[in-house]
């Protein structure tokens, strides 16, 4: 059923199956600007990874250029959330690079407001004293626990403050802020 699926033929190439479509195989290296040479020899499985990663870098870009062009066409604001499976937070946390990084680019090159959801578990995990395994364990039992949708929402919640307005009554400024200094007299 899914023999003509490039993303199938490229995970063919990863476990070494003979009979696949060098055609369709070699259509989607053009499209990822990556040699087809690669997947035939030398180091296949980091070839085929490769072209994978920069396919789905190319189809994200082109599905947002599609859904910003569709709020701007219809007067809707966009805001992204970029998750993270547990394996890359965990990847990032123990020092690998940013996969996304081209993901965060786009965003940033066509001014695309966007929650980064790896970049407040950093943060968060610079808080504790824990191995990046204790750290996920405390967020993810294979998708978010109710601990990590919490830490999602907190996440989220000043980007999508920031970008209603009028505010919400509980975010608005009201007037100066109350001083309770000379009515308190604490030493230290």
């Amino acid at each position: 059923m899914f023999h003509t699926s490039p993303f199938v033929q490229l995970e063919g190439v990863k476990e070494g199956l003979v009979g696949l479509d060098w055609d369709i195989l070699g259509q989607l290296a053009d499209w990822a600007g990556t040699p087809v040479d690669g997947l035939k020899s030398g180091d296949v499985k980091k070839a085929a990874n490769e072209i994978f990663w920069i396919a789905g870098y190319r189809a994200t870009a082109f599905i947002l250029d599609r859904v910003r062009e569709f709020s701007e066409n219809t007067g809707r604001n966009l805001l992204v959330i970029l998750g993270y499976a547990s394996r890359e937070v965990k990847r990032f946390l123990d020092g690998a690079d940013r996969q996304a990084a081209p993901v965060l680019e786009y965003l940033d090159s066509h001014s695309l407001r966007y929650v980064d959801l790896m970049a407040n578990h950093r943060a968060d995990y610079a808080a504790f004293n824990l191995s990046s395994d204790e750290y996920l364990k405390r967020y993810y039992i294979g998708h978010y626990n109710p601990a990590g949708n919490h830490f999602s929402a907190f996440s989220i919640k000043d980007a999508i403050v920031d970008w209603l307005d009028p505010k919400p009554p509980t975010y608005r400024h009201r007037g100066p802020a109350i001083s309770f200094k000379g009515y308190l007299d604490v030493e230290n």
